[in-house]
Parts: structure tokens; C-alpha cells; sequence
């Protein structure tokens, strides 16, 4: 799995500082694993 830059390249940092932002992160991670 290619590594993914997270930090500013994709989202603003207000959007990092946000939990649930994070929980959004995550959640698409998992679905993004599950499918390959």
C-alpha cells in the first residue's frame, strides 16, 4: 500500500485539527482497504 500524504497536501490543517475529520479519514481508509 502506497504511503499517503495526509498533512496539508490534501486537507487543510483546520480540517486536521478536526476529530471528526479524523473519524472521516479513518472510516475511508478502512473502506479503501476493504476493497482492494
Amino acid at each position: 500500500m502506497k504511503h499517503i500524504c495526509w498533512d496539508g497536501c490534501m486537507f487543510p490543517n483546520a480540517t486536521l485539527e478536526n476529530p471528526k475529520t479524523w473519524n472521516t479519514i479513518l472510516s475511508a481508509m478502512v473502506k479503501v482497504k476493504k476493497a482492494l
